[in-house]
């Protein structure tokens, strides 16, 4: 029984973590792919871009943890 729900507690454990990474990948990928249109404007997109990768992405580990501990 202890080996149930493996992915969702994949996801628990290190969701926190990923969600960071995911974003900021997220908006170095896109500054990089706007710096050659716009220069150093770019910044501000790729922030936002980022910041919103991160927050879906954090809200899906909520989810998550949510239906893990209904489940549990």
């Amino acid at each position: 029984m202890e080996d149930s729900f493996f992915a969702l507690r994949l996801i628990i454990r290190h969701g926190g973590l990923a969600s960071v990474v995911f974003g900021v990948a997220a908006c170095l990928i896109s500054g990089f792919l706007f710096w050659g249109s716009i220069g150093w404007f770019a910044i501000i997109p790729a922030l936002i871009i980022g910041a919103l990768i991160f927050i879906l992405c954090k809200s899906y580990v909520e989810l998550v943890n949510v239906v893990f501990h209904m489940l549990n």
